[in-house]
């Protein structure tokens, strides 16, 4: 219980701030806990999930539009491939969980 008083509040502020990165990580804390069936980690889910872009990538802490490499191929690369990388880790671990606990 004290783990989850912690990721909670975190994960509000996390997703807030636009931080896909560390929300990320802290919505795999809480399929870590068995605590997927929470309200907030399935409005979180869906938060990182409008969040991705359509081809699959999602913005890194560090990605900023107006910057004027941002529509480089590296550019996006290094600034999204740790947060892309978190979000596929999350959601192959959500499917697995679904489909191993019914």
């Amino acid at each position: 219980q004290r783990a989850l008083d912690m990721v909670r509040p975190l994960l509000v502020h996390f997703r807030r701030a636009g931080n896909w990165d560390i929300t990320g990580e802290l919505l795999l804390n809480l399929i870590g806990l068995d605590s997927s069936d929470d309200p907030l980690f399935a409005a979180n889910m869906q938060a990182l999930s409008s969040a991705q872009w359509h081809d699959g990538a999602v913005p890194g802490p560090h990605y900023s539009p107006s910057d004027s490499q941002a529509a480089s191929g590296d550019y996006i690369f290094k600034k999204c491939y740790h947060t892309t990388l978190v979000s596929m880790l999350l959601w192959a671990t959500y499917l697995h969980r679904a489909t191993t606990n019914g």
